[in-house]
């Protein structure tokens, strides 16, 4: 493995492991992770909230060509957390593998790096490539680490629609690995206004008021993931060998 630096880019497994996901015609990110030799899917609730938990549904994802089904059973985090697994019931041949869960030693001010499918169908084009069993690699953004309050992160970047569900990683530089520390969400917005045109502005002088993209970016700590598989699998993720994580931020 190379050495890990602050500037050290998304290493091919997590890209190899984020895919773009469908369900009910409603596009996002996912990624897996290992448990138990088994695959798992970590995404964001909101893409999955219309399945019925607990209970085996159809998903979809891009396999490099079109979209193909696969029969997954989701579970959620409780509450507001956005955050939800698919189990798969597909086996997985090096189980060891895969990214560390867990955001221990991310600093704020520290860059990290968000991963996604945004625009798939749109104006973005993904190839697919042969050295990723055909499966197309992900877009990756960089945002700066801004804060956090409770459950989730703040980060510096600009969030555009399909990211949800995504990974944010980070560089361990004192254990010289890099992790998974958070699901992506959502951003947080502010009021804009568009003034009609012809029409000299004035304060609320019909004008229409949308929420704008801020910036700064709301995103799950994987902790939640981490407990909630361990909830339903009876262990958590099994990239982490010791099978036990750094305390939280």
């Amino acid at each position: 493995m190379p050495s890990i630096t602050f500037y050290t880019p998304p290493l091919s497994d997590i890209l190899s492991r984020t895919i773009c996901l469908r369900v009910h015609g409603d596009l996002g990110t996912g990624f897996l992770v290992p448990v138990s030799g088994e695959l798992v899917i970590i995404t964001a609730k909101h893409i999955v909230e219309g399945l019925a938990e607990k209970q085996s549904a159809q998903i979809e994802f891009f396999n490099g060509n079109n979209f193909e089904r696969l029969l997954a059973i989701p579970y959620f985090c409780e509450g507001d957390i956005d955050i939800a697994i698919l189990q798969t019931g597909q086996k997985h041949a090096t189980p060891e593998t895969g990214l560390e869960l867990g955001c221990g030693n991310l600093l704020v001010g520290q860059d990290t790096f968000f991963l996604g499918f945004p625009y798939f169908q749109g104006n973005i084009r993904y190839q697919s490539e042969s050295i990723n069993s055909g499966l197309p690699f992900p877009l990756v953004k960089k945002a700066a680490c801004s804060g956090f309050y409770k459950d989730y992160f703040y980060l510096d970047g600009h969030n555009n629609p399909g990211f949800s569900g995504g990974p944010v990683v980070f560089n361990d530089v004192e254990h010289h690995k890099q992790k998974i520390c958070a699901v992506i969400s959502s951003y947080v917005t502010h009021a804009g206004e568009l003034a009609r045109v012809g029409v000299v502005e004035t304060e609320n002088a019909d004008g229409f008021v949308y929420g704008e993209n801020s910036g700064i970016i709301e995103a799950y700590k994987i902790e939640h993931a981490i407990n909630l598989i361990t909830n339903v699998f009876g262990c958590g993720p099994t990239a982490n060998v010791s099978g036990k994580y750094p305390p939280y931020p």
